[in-house]
């Protein structure tokens, strides 16, 4: 867990703060964790749930590696990726906290209840 604060507080000051929202909000669930992967904090609970990645425009992107599967995934960004979407961030005002828990409850739920052949592969339709 330190390595990540210690990459938290390592960013510029607004990501610095947007990611550390991220961080106390994930980690306050029971059975979350977090860990340093590609250079980047990612949020683990059975298996990869979410991390948040810096933007160039200095925000960042919070992103949820099952997204497709979401029920708001046609709401979330999807940037040309197959599995993954994300909810960019540029300021802490822009935080929707409601929005942002419901996201994050079913991807927890997601990954708890839902069985795959192999890690992030998407769901084959019947």
């Amino acid at each position: 867990m330190d390595i990540v604060l210690n990459y938290i507080e390592s960013r510029p000051e607004q990501q610095a703060q947007l990611m550390q929202y991220a961080f106390d909000y994930f980690t306050s669930f029971p059975n979350i964790f977090p860990k340093l992967r590609y250079g980047i904090p990612f949020y683990y609970q059975k298996s990869w749930v979410a991390y948040t990645s810096p933007q160039k425009h200095g925000g960042i992107e919070v992103v949820f590696l099952r997204g497709i599967e979401l029920s708001m995934a046609t709401e979330l960004l999807a940037k040309n990726r197959v599995m993954v979407r994300g909810i960019e961030y540029r300021n802490l005002e822009e935080i929707d906290h409601n929005y942002l828990e419901m996201v994050w409850l079913e991807a927890l739920d997601l990954d708890l209840n839902v069985k795959f052949v192999a890690p992030y592969q998407r769901k084959k339709a019947k």
